[in-house]
C-alpha cells in the first residue's frame, strides 16, 4: 500500500495498492537479467545466444533492454549487444541505440568502444545527430 496526497481535495489522503512489478517490464528484464549474469566481459557468442531470441527483431523490446544496461552501468554488455546486432544485420539500429551505447561506454571510460560505435554509424546507414555528438 502506498500513501498518496490528493491535491485536488485540499489535504485529502488516499491509499492505493501499487504493484511492484509491471507485466510490460518483466519481458525485457528477463532478457536483460540473463545478459547481466554473463558478467562484465561477455563474449559475442554469449550475447548473440541470449540477445537475439530476447528481442525477436522488435524495437520495442530492444530499447528497454539497452536502457536497463545503461542503468546497471553495463557498458561492455551494451557494446557487445550493439556489435552483435550490427553484424547480424537483421535488425536496423537507430541513432538512439548508438547514443545509449556511446554514452554508456564514455561514462565507463571505455573510449575505444565509444569511438568504434561512433565510427560504425555511417556504415550502418545511421545518421549522427546532436545527441550522438554530445554523447561522444
Amino acid at each position: 500500500m502506498e500513501l498518496t496526497h490528493g491535491f485536488g481535495n485540499a489535504g485529502a489522503f488516499s491509499y492505493r495498492s501499487r504493484s511492484t512489478r509491471s507485466p510490460c517490464r518483466s519481458s525485457h528484464n528477463d532478457g536483460a537479467s540473463v545478459l547481466l549474469k554473463l558478467g562484465t566481459q561477455p563474449s559475442q557468442s554469449q550475447v548473440r545466444k541470449v540477445l537475439l531470441p530476447a528481442i525477436q527483431n522488435s524495437r520495442e523490446k530492444l530499447q528497454p533492454i539497452l536502457k536497463h544496461f545503461a542503468s546497471e552501468a553495463a557498458a561492455m554488455t551494451i557494446f557487445k549487444s550493439l556489435e552483435v546486432l550490427q553484424e547480424d544485420g537483421q535488425f536496423a539500429l537507430d541513432a538512439r541505440d548508438y547514443t545509449i551505447g556511446i554514452s554508456s561506454c564514455a561514462r565507463s571510460k571505455i573510449w575505444q568502444n565509444a569511438c568504434w560505435l561512433f565510427a560504425a554509424m555511417p556504415s550502418a546507414a545511421v545518421q549522427r545527430n546532436v545527441f550522438t555528438y554530445s554523447a561522444a
